[in-house]
């Protein structure tokens, strides 16, 4: 078996076991000691067949990480140290949003947030982008109490809309009962946003997206 013939045989095991960019292929058959010129021959052919596709690559990575509330930042960081050039991985991102596949940043951005602070599971967000609440009667399984005290008899499903419910005043949680120092207060509070939005931004999410997002969850 020539080097060639190695290489291929290296290769299918590496890519059997997950797809990989042409990038990765080659950096993996370089280390196992192969050399560079046969490696390149090999991968290269691969990419032609279609069996190595960045494209592809980018394109499902990008799908799967927004979807788990990774943001495009983070995912642009990832693909590039991947190998991926900064231009398939635009298309990829554009090619998404365009399909529809995905759901709007900001959308996702919020969901993390939510998530963040410990309220996915009083609140929502739903395909328009507006963050919805439901709220059960803990002692009536078949209704829903609203924040007005009002109940959706025989509905599991009712939904309240943004600013429509008892504020949940998130950034406030820390402060002392009864504190009525406004310096300490205001701290406090700028305090617990910069948190979050320091996350969100770690996340990958742009910049103007995550200060909305904590707009939003502070007005809750």
């Amino acid at each position: 078996m020539n080097e060639k013939e190695k290489i291929r045989e290296a290769a299918l095991k590496l890519l059997d076991y997950q797809d990989r960019t042409s990038s990765e292929l080659r950096d993996k058959l370089i280390k196992k000691g192969f050399s560079d010129d046969a490696v390149d021959e090999v991968v290269s052919s691969y990419e032609e067949s279609g069996l190595v596709n960045d494209e592809r690559y980018a394109r499902l990575y990008a799908q799967s990480k927004l979807s788990a509330g990774k943001g495009s930042r983070w995912i642009k960081q990832k693909l590039r140290e991947k190998g991926i050039s900064p231009e398939i991985t635009e298309n990829a991102l554009e090619e998404l949003k365009d399909s529809e596949s995905i759901e709007d940043e900001s959308v996702l951005c919020l969901r993390k947030a939510l998530s963040i602070c410990g309220l996915a599971d009083r609140f929502e967000v739903d395909e328009y982008g507006e963050i919805v609440s439901a709220l059960y009667d803990p002692y009536d399984t078949y209704s829903l109490t609203f924040a007005d005290g009002s109940a959706a008899a025989g509905s599991d499903t009712a939904l309240l809309r943004e600013n429509d419910h008892e504020p949940v005043d998130y950034f406030s949680r820390k402060i002392r009962p009864g504190e009525t120092d406004r310096n300490i207060i205001r701290k406090e509070r700028e305090k617990a946003k910069a948190s979050l939005t320091r996350r969100l931004i770690s996340a990958g999410f742009p910049a103007g997206t995550v200060f909305e997002t904590v707009r939003r969850i502070a007005a809750l």
